[in-house]
């Protein structure tokens, strides 16, 4: 640790973990840290004043304290959640009426199974929609890349969806699914 601050959370992770010594550079959540080790940490004291996006977005300790200390903002839209060494798919993930990231787990779990190759990212509910189109169309010239919405998740989709056509015609190499979704009869 090349702080104090870092320290303490070099501490706090290890404890949560059954650690007896953490990583600065070791990511809680590729660790085992699950979203209840994620919800006991964020009481403590410590991490007061953070959200489990931000956590997701700093996961390390390093990343953690820079993040508090303010020598370092987000870069990315974007949460990664699992990323593949060779990346040929992608997959983003957007939440829904009562449930957040850790909703995806089992989701994220089942498709590695099958699809080794895929990564995942979680668009949360206070993104930037334009840096995180950006950012999707990045990922989508290297990779298949596919959007995942139900639910309330739906309306954050539809934005992405409509930042993705203003910005980019041909979007062929990116596919939507949207399901679970109810619309008013006017709809139709």
């Amino acid at each position: 640790p090349q702080n104090m601050l870092e320290q303490q959370l070099c501490d706090l992770f290890a404890v949560q973990l059954g650690q007896k010594q953490y990583s600065r550079n070791e990511s809680f959540l590729d660790a085992g840290g699950s979203s209840l080790d994620v919800v006991s940490i964020l009481s403590s004291e410590l991490l007061d004043n953070i959200n489990i996006d931000e956590f997701c977005m700093h996961p390390s300790p390093a990343e953690l304290s820079s993040y508090i200390l303010g020598k370092k903002k987000p870069t990315t839209a974007l949460i990664p959640i699992s990323i593949s060494s060779c990346d040929k798919r992608s997959m983003i993930l957007c939440p829904y009426a009562g449930g957040g990231i850790f909703s995806f787990n089992t989701f994220v779990r089942k498709i590695k199974e099958r699809l080794p190759d895929t990564s995942f990212y979680y668009l949360g509910w206070e993104t930037d929609i334009q840096q995180a189109t950006k950012e999707i169309i990045e990922i989508a010239e290297h990779s298949e890349l596919a959007i995942y919405a139900h639910c309330a998740g739906v309306s954050l989709a539809f934005n992405v969806f409509e930042e993705i056509y203003k910005l980019e015609r041909d979007a062929k190499n990116i596919k939507f699914f949207v399901g679970g979704m109810i619309l008013p009869r006017r709809a139709f």
